[in-house]
């Protein structure tokens, strides 16, 4: 199989995935210089943390590019479809890494949040002891999805959806990989703010918009011609944030409408 036909395979998010820190668009509160965070990861110091922040906002890049920039090794986990024995695995290939290299593992675990108490308990004494350094991820509030202990041993941070000029940057930069490696697309002028408005901050919901628009563009004479009057086909729904804490928010608000005889607010609180 061709290296050519390998990529292909590939989503676009992934081949597009910052490969250093100063690639990683967005979160300036945690990667600009002279911030805490970024102090502490120039420091060499590493710590177990929780990134909470919605989807697509760079919480798996961000974890990937910690590792290389600690040079530690890295250990992937989603709590989808792993548990304890998975744990004990990747624990056991740490210790014995540090003992004959004195590298590090880092161990991201996505979507921590679905661990259960059992399995969130099962990572404490590794965190305590150092034998590996736990970034879990959430769209979740850690504060009602992790276990206090486990929470108290782990610095949380925030990350934000990006802001419509990093998404931009995205899309354009998404569309210019393509028609480097595919060939010309005419654009319609009004799709990157289209895109940007779809989007919600979500970069990894944008470039598989822009990927899933460029091969589905009709092609003549060489070259493909996109619409705006497509991707809104393609598009269909928003991307919203939308977790736990807003489905709640979001109903009692409609409730206490209700309540108070407003139809308007409860017609709105209904729509979201």
């Amino acid at each position: 199989m061709s290296l050519f036909y390998q990529n292909r395979q590939i989503p676009l998010a992934e081949v597009l995935r910052p490969k250093t820190l100063d690639e990683f668009l967005g979160q300036n509160q945690v990667v600009e210089k002279d911030s805490p965070v970024y102090n502490l990861i120039k420091s060499g110091r590493l710590f177990s943390m929780i990134l909470w922040g919605p989807p697509g906002c760079g919480k798996t890049t961000f974890a990937r590019l910690l590792s290389k920039e600690l040079d530690c090794r890295f250990e992937e986990l989603s709590a989808v479809n792993s548990g304890i024995k998975e744990l004990r695995q990747v624990v056991a290939t740490a210790e014995n890494e540090l003992k004959t290299t004195g590298r590090k593992t880092l161990v991201f675990i996505d979507e921590i949040h679905r661990y259960s108490k059992t399995q969130q308990d099962a990572i404490l004494p590794y965190v305590e002891k150092g034998v590996i350094f736990v970034v879990g991820a959430t769209t979740e509030n850690p504060s009602f999805q992790v276990i206090p202990a486990l929470l108290s041993r782990m610095q949380v941070i925030m990350l934000k959806p990006l802001e419509d000029e990093n998404i931009l940057q995205i899309v354009r930069k998404g569309y210019k990989y393509l028609i480097s490696t595919y060939g010309k697309i005419n654009i319609d002028p009004k799709i990157g703010e289209f895109i940007l408005r779809q989007a919600s901050g979500d970069a990894r919901w944008a470039l598989n918009l822009v990927e899933a628009s460029y091969f589905s563009s009709p092609k003549e004479d060489g070259t493909r011609t996109l619409t705006l009057e497509l991707i809104e086909k393609l598009a269909q729904t928003k991307a919203v944030k939308y977790g736990v804490d807003e489905h709640y928010d979001i109903a009692s608000a409609f409730q206490k409408s209700l309540r108070g005889s407003d139809p308007d607010a409860a017609i709105y609180w209904l729509a979201k």
